[in-house]
């Protein structure tokens, strides 16, 4: 009976103690990860961001810049445009929102054409090309302020998962760390891309809810 009731005991602990190591291991986090992400096959992303650079030779200008963009994407296709104004005020140069620049790229599989426009010009330009370079479809996907949403962070057309799965230094931190109100893994990794921090959120599928990248060159 004994032997019984110990043997029990003894598998209930192994049992605990690996579904103990399967939660907190850092390729089945970038497992659970990776399955919400590849189902992300289309999707449409609208944003609009405003910054303010202050010029180095006189403290009292300041450039202002705005954008409202929209990038389409469904693994195949890519279609990127962005409506620009600003300027410094009150200089010849600066454009008012009425007047924005239109830019618009797209990449239909085939052909990569890239449109621009101004406010009262009665044409815009178009250009197209039959054989673009690979790094510049990556570019009208991944180099915009909305890559993170798709897994792609500094200096690198690839997925995050993708990255650190290719790491020799790989590690969870002991305690999990809060992000908005829900506890999550923090995974650190040294990539050829930089040194990566990522917090998982384990309540909203596995998301990366923060990411910290020191970037490195290559």
């Amino acid at each position: 009976m004994y032997s019984v009731v110990a043997k029990l005991m003894f598998w209930l602990v192994m049992l605990q103690t690996t579904n103990s190591t399967y939660q907190i291991n850092p390729m089945v986090l970038l497992d659970h990860y990776a399955a919400n992400a590849d189902q992300l096959r289309s999707m449409c992303i609208v944003y609009d961001c405003s910054r303010e650079l202050i010029i180095a030779t006189d403290p009292n200008m300041i450039r202002i810049g705005h954008h409202v963009c929209d990038l389409r994407c469904d693994g195949e296709q890519v279609f990127w445009r962005q409506y620009r104004w600003g300027g410094v005020k009150g200089t010849e140069g600066f454009t008012p929102q009425e007047d924005a620049h239109y830019l618009s790229i797209l990449w239909d599989g085939q052909t990569y054409s890239n449109y621009r426009s101004r406010k009262g010009e009665e044409k815009g330009f178009i250009v197209f090309e039959d054989n673009p370079d690979v790094f510049e479809i990556n570019m009208l996907q991944y180099d915009n302020m909305v890559s993170p949403l798709q897994g792609c962070y500094q200096n690198s057309f690839e997925r995050v998962d993708r990255v650190l799965r290719q790491s020799d230094s790989l590690f969870l931190r002991d305690e999990a760390e809060s992000v908005n109100g829900v506890d999550c893994y923090v995974i650190e990794a040294k990539t050829n891309y930089g040194h990566y921090t990522v917090w998982i959120d384990p309540e909203h599928g596995y998301s990366i809810a923060k990411a910290r990248v020191r970037a490195s060159s290559r």
